[in-house]
């Protein structure tokens, strides 16, 4: 290894740097490592991917085969829309203008984004349970629809409640959407009041 102080008049530059109060400094071009120093480090780092691959698998291992991702309350006005245009804004602002103006509501739609990661399609059932302003508080209104599981991605499945009993039912005030396999729970959320 080549040193130079700021003493000898080879320094040039780091002669200057030295005097500054940097102290010593290594000459230009910097020393090559070894080859067994570079063969190490490419197999540290070929053993650390390979150990985080290894660990992302063990934690996708051990997810649950479905789940539900997200639920969406909708109230619906009476041409049957939830929202004026596709824009996420206008689609919260017509919802708030729906919720101030409960004459304009024909119904409520719950959507519902579920995934199934199940081996072979499968007829499963997708439930959702509704708490009520007028209903009793120890039985839900619960809706039902069938759906099938065929491929690893997420979908979109949605429950109505419109007409009359919509109207009979009131305002909800907390559910519980759930996915079944038969008599098989597979996955469920719940809203904070559940």
């Amino acid at each position: 290894m080549h040193w130079a102080s700021s003493n000898s008049p080879a320094a040039g530059v780091g002669g200057l740097l030295a005097a500054a109060g940097t102290g010593w400094r290594r000459a230009w071009p910097p020393r090559r490592r070894s080859v067994a120093a570079r063969l190490w480090r490419s197999r540290l780092a070929v053993g650390l991917g390979l150990g985080l691959a290894l660990l992302g698998s063990a934690v996708r291992a051990g997810e649950t085969p479905a789940r539900i991702v997200k639920v969406l309350p909708h109230r619906l006005d009476l041409r049957g829309r939830h929202a004026i245009s596709p824009s996420l804004y206008e689609r919260d602002a017509y919802q708030a203008y729906l919720r101030r103006n409960p004459k304009e509501c024909s119904g409520l739609r719950f959507d519902v984004q579920w995934k199934a990661k199940l081996d072979k399609p499968a007829e499963l059932k997708l439930r959702l349970e509704v708490l009520t302003s007028q209903g009793s508080g120890s039985k839900p209104l619960v809706l039902e629809q069938a759906v099938t599981a065929r491929s690893r991605r997420s979908k979109w499945s949605a429950l109505t409640l419109a007409g009359e009993e919509f109207r009979r039912v009131g305002e909800p005030v907390a559910w519980r959407a759930s996915l079944w396999d038969q008599d098989r729970l597979l996955a469920e959320q719940k809203s904070f009041l559940w």
